[in-house]
């Protein structure tokens, strides 16, 4: 009798747990919906957001500066191919229509060089410009996306412009002997650091690509011939302080 007793106790107990499973997962399933519910409230779940990756400008071929009668820059954007004059005389080539526009350059500069990006649908151009070779200097220009009217116009006091780097509210730019980040809606510098260049070493002459991290901004100077290795600026972006030493490991983690 006792041993029944106990085989009904133990059966008891499976039947109670197994009654109890429906029970844990009704609840786990109102818990759920719970907060699938407080969400809509809100109005969305959030998740991290993805940095867009920064981009770079890409460089028009260009003939010789010294070549009086030769043809323009030229580089294709959006199927559509730009052609520009070495006087800065510039014309978009679409298979609907032809839109004719100009670069504001002075009187007597002839480009050099020309690298170009999309952003938020406008054209912004990297020129270094040259008076046939006397002297250079550098001017980034953003044209309306459909126009081609000229939305603002940035000189930059140095030559060897190197490639920019792109993100969402800034570009980052180097020349010889500095570098600056430009603000892209208004074109105006948003810090800049000038004098680097060191005549006696030739340090600072040209620029890579600027190095764009989540809070620095890194300038690595283009190695010359003669020289075994490359030196760099590093930058904090929002209050564009040059770092070094122990401010780099801290702040451009």
């Amino acid at each position: 009798m006792q041993l029944v007793d106990i085989a009904m106790s133990v059966k008891c107990s499976e039947r109670a747990r197994a009654d109890a499973r429906p029970d844990s997962r009704r609840r786990a399933f109102a818990r759920l919906l719970a907060f699938f519910a407080a969400a809509a409230i809100v109005g969305c779940i959030a998740f991290p957001e993805r940095a867009e990756p920064p981009r770079y400008s890409a460089a028009a071929t260009c003939p010789s500066v010294h070549e009086s009668s030769g043809g323009p820059c030229y580089f294709t954007l959006a199927s559509s191919r730009f052609e520009i004059s070495q006087a800065g005389m510039g014309q978009r080539k679409t298979s609907a229509q032809n839109t004719e526009f100009s670069l504001p350059l002075l009187e007597g500069e002839w480009i050099e060089r020309l690298s170009f990006v999309d952003y938020q649908g406008d054209v912004i151009l990297f020129v270094s410009v040259t008076d046939n070779g006397e002297s250079g200097g550098s001017v980034v220009v953003r044209l309306d996306g459909e126009t081609l009217s000229p939305i603002w116009s940035c000189r930059i006091p140095g030559f060897n412009l190197s490639p920019a780097t792109i993100e969402p509210g800034a570009i980052y730019v180097g020349a010889v002997g500095l570098v600056t980040r430009i603000e892209p809606d208004t074109g105006r510098f948003e810090w800049l650091h000038g004098n680097l260049y060191d005549s006696r070493s030739g340090r600072f002459n040209a620029f890579e690509p600027p190095d764009v991290g989540s809070s620095c901004v890194t300038f690595r100077e283009s190695l010359a011939p003669g020289m075994e290795r490359s030196e760099e600026v590093q930058i904090h972006k929002a209050t564009g302080e040059r770092l070094s030493g122990s401010r780099i490991a801290t702040l451009c983690r």
